[in-house]
């Protein structure tokens, strides 16, 4: 009887590690897809300077986000819903778009299950870069501030229309906190 409980669950923790891994390669391979996809349309608008306005692509994708000093790089598309960001960084609609006044906002996973592209931002130090590559234009922002909120302080969303900053959320490695990071808009 013991011997038969312990198979049991020796069977559901191989199908949950599966699971697991399963998820992981959607992931990765969706966001790859993505990211090729965005790089290409890029490549397409220099090569033959079409004047094209910077457009949605599939998903919504608004841009590519890439933090050189943490090799970080994802695509990031509009919206904070769950199967948006399962794969992207998300856009909170609400707030500012890239390079206008105000804040800037988007949010990633940093889990082992979903897209864990934001798994190392903790490390990211003041003064770093965060590049934001639309079809058309390059924006560069400096890293300001960092630091922890509860998940229920949702301040670090609102708009001042005097700056040009950008926030990113995303949870603390036990998931109990949101890390924070602010930047500033290079002109």
């Amino acid at each position: 009887m013991k011997k038969n409980i312990a198979r049991v669950f020796l069977v559901i923790g191989l199908i949950l590690i599966a699971a697991s891994l399963i998820f992981k390669f959607n992931s990765k391979t969706e966001e790859y897809k993505s990211k090729k996809e965005f790089k290409e349309r890029i490549k397409k608008f220099e090569e033959n300077k079409e004047g094209e306005e910077d457009i949605k692509l599939s998903n919504s994708q608004l841009a590519l986000i890439d933090i050189p000093s943490l090799k970080i790089s994802s695509v990031i598309s509009d919206g904070v819903e769950d199967e948006v960001i399962k794969y992207y960084v998300g856009h909170f609609k609400e707030t500012a778009y890239l390079g206008q006044n105000g804040n800037f906002c988007v949010a990633g996973h940093s889990s082992n299950i979903y897209s864990e592209v934001f798994n190392n931002l903790e490390d990211i130090n003041l003064g770093d870069s965060i590049e934001i590559r639309t079809i058309s234009q390059k924006y560069i922002y400096k890293v300001s501030d960092k630091f922890k909120v509860s998940p229920k302080d949702v301040q670090v969303l609102e708009q001042d229309i005097s700056k040009k900053e950008m926030t990113i959320v995303t949870c603390t490695k036990d998931g109990s906190e949101r890390f924070i990071v602010k930047a500033n808009l290079q002109e």
